[in-house]
């Protein structure tokens, strides 16, 4: 009895606490779905909304060009507007209009047909584009020719190199050898394939003369030039064999002015010797005693600065050697050398010889000078 009395009296309570924790449990689910609702901040669900592209993929909620700057808010509505995102890049370098994107990459390759990527992540552009056969062929044609530019440009360098070469060659032959001479070897029957390989040769012989690495061919030049049918052993020589000779005189004479300028800057100066001042003769006691010191070091102390010898002043020097050689020669037969040697040829080759020599002959005077300078200079003292 009791016991019964016990459950009546809780049945209501335990009726009345069920029931307001279904109510609570129907309230937290109501404001669940209110919220999913209205919330801002909370993204749907693509599988519950429905929102997307038609391929299912979502979109960001502002898209933006990242070459014009243009987001989707600002686009006009009545045109249509393609956006493409052909690289790895994300967040606001992701997306682009494709006309803009096209615009670029056109302005980015020019002329050229090179692959443009991305500025950001490297990535290579794609460009899906329509293929045609005449096209092709004609992309084909314009490559070639393209790639043979080059060397249609080297082929018309060497072409114009080889005409201005003999035709400088033909003009120093006929400058040196005279009218005479100079028709019988440029005559019609004298050019075969000697001649065609001379003359070119003339300019660049010149100026490889000026350099001593040039002295075991120069010698041996005229001769493949001229062949040996056309030198005779005669006295006076003839001018195939004088050409023929001159390399050999000009290794004879390059000797013989160094030999010269040994003996001269070797010699002792008795009248300097005395001027020297004591300090002086006891640096020089000093370095006679010392024969490890070389000869070099001791004539650098008083060597004068070389001469400026750039290549393009050797390179024009050697080419009006044949124009001075005639000058002079001119100018010897005017003074009575017309006299004894009636030749013009022979005349211009005395007259380069005479060039040559009084060329070096003042250029050792002038070095003198800036020597005799150079020991002279003194410190100005700030007054």
């Amino acid at each position: 009895m009791a016991a019964s009395n016990f459950n009546w009296s809780l049945g209501p309570l335990i009726q009345v606490t069920d029931i307001g924790i279904r109510q609570a449990a129907a309230s937290s689910s109501t404001a669940t779905q209110t919220n999913a609702q209205t919330s801002p901040t909370m993204p749907a669900s693509p599988s519950l909304s429905g929102a997307g592209t038609p391929n299912g993929d979502t979109e960001p909620p502002e898209r933006r060009c990242w070459i014009c700057f243009v987001e989707d808010s600002e686009e006009n509505s009545g045109a249509p507007v393609s956006w493409v995102h052909p690289c790895k890049c994300k967040s606001s370098l992701k997306y682009a209009h494709e006309a803009c994107l096209l615009k670029w990459i056109a302005e980015k390759q020019g002329t050229r047909r090179t692959q443009v990527s991305c500025p950001a992540c490297g990535h290579p552009y794609k460009i899906v584009e329509p293929s045609s056969s005449v096209l092709n062929v004609m992309k084909f044609f314009d490559g070639a020719i393209q790639r043979s530019i080059p060397f249609i440009t080297m082929a018309g360098l060497s072409v114009a190199l080889y005409t201005v070469s003999t035709t400088f060659g033909a003009y120093c032959v006929m400058v040196v050898c005279g009218p005479e001479v100079g028709d019988e070897v440029l005559g019609a029957e004298r050019w075969g394939w000697r001649t065609w390989v001379g003359l070119p040769l003339v300019p660049f012989a010149l100026v490889s003369s000026r350099w001593k690495s040039a002295d075991a061919v120069l010698p041996l030049l005229p001769f493949v030039i001229l062949g040996s049918d056309r030198v005779h052993i005669t006295f006076p020589p003839s001018p195939a064999l004088t050409i023929c000779l001159m390399p050999w005189a000009r290794l004879l004479y390059n000797h013989l002015h160094e030999s010269i300028l040994k003996l001269i800057h070797h010699r002792p100066d008795t009248k300097s010797q005395r001027r020297l001042s004591q300090s002086e003769r006891v640096r020089q006691t000093l370095d006679d005693a010392n024969p490890e010191q070389p000869e070099e070091d001791a004539a650098a102390e008083e060597a004068v600065p070389e001469l400026r010898r750039d290549g393009q002043r050797v390179v024009v020097g050697a080419l009006l050697l044949p124009i001075c050689a005639a000058i002079c020669g001119g100018i010897l037969g005017e003074l009575g050398l017309r006299k004894y040697v009636g030749n013009s040829f022979y005349r211009n080759i005395i007259g380069g010889c005479v060039f040559i020599v009084s060329k070096d002959v003042t250029t050792e005077i002038y070095k003198y000078y800036l020597r005799k300078q150079r020991r002279s200079r003194r410190i100005a003292n700030l007054d």
